[in-house]
């Protein structure tokens, strides 16, 4: 007779960026520590946010970041007829 946790496997939660256990644990903390920061940001920006500058490069990080490139962004949309 098999157990159920035998016979089903636990979900594992996605990892797209391959992160290792303590870097799942740092962003973890770091996501929890943000959102106390700023309670009125959904923790699932904040860790996208975290994601995103987690996994660009730092030159390109600080060029965003000296040429304000995240300024009056807009996306073009097309209006509705």
């Amino acid at each position: 007779m098999t157990t159920l946790s035998e016979e089903f496997k636990r979900a594992e939660p996605s990892n797209p960026f391959n992160y290792s256990k303590f870097d799942l644990a740092k962003k973890e903390m770091t996501v929890r520590e943000a959102a106390k920061l700023y309670p009125h940001i959904p923790e699932f920006y904040i860790a996208m946010a975290y994601d995103c500058v987690e996994n660009t490069p730092a030159e390109e990080m600080k060029d965003i970041i000296e040429n304000k490139k995240w300024e009056n962004f807009r996306k073009e949309t097309k209006p509705n007829k």
